[in-house]
């Protein structure tokens, strides 16, 4: 997921970065990805360290990333949830 991540962020692309959340979620998140493209896109960033942590169960999962791309710093944390046998990026709430 990291990976993914940091691709679309690369190409600056809002409906690849989208993907990365459920589709009954993706309305909600347009805010946040709008947010992370300004912060990070288009910024050949390179994925540094990448931790996954499970505290709250099997289905859930923070994971933390940090990179360095052209005059920024990535560091991030992405709140996941599996949905239907696959991860996705959690929305916020609404």
């Amino acid at each position: 997921m990291a990976d993914s991540y940091v691709s679309a962020l690369n190409h600056g692309d809002q409906d690849e970065l989208r993907k990365l959340y459920h589709p009954d979620s993706r309305d909600r998140a347009d805010s946040e990805v709008k947010t992370f493209l300004r912060r990070y896109g288009s910024k050949s960033i390179k994925l540094g360290d990448v931790q996954v942590i499970q505290d709250f169960g099997p289905d859930e999962a923070k994971v933390q990333i940090t990179g360095t791309g052209e005059g920024i710093r990535l560091s991030e944390t992405l709140y996941m949830g599996r949905r239907d046998g696959s991860w996705y990026l959690a929305a916020p709430p609404n």
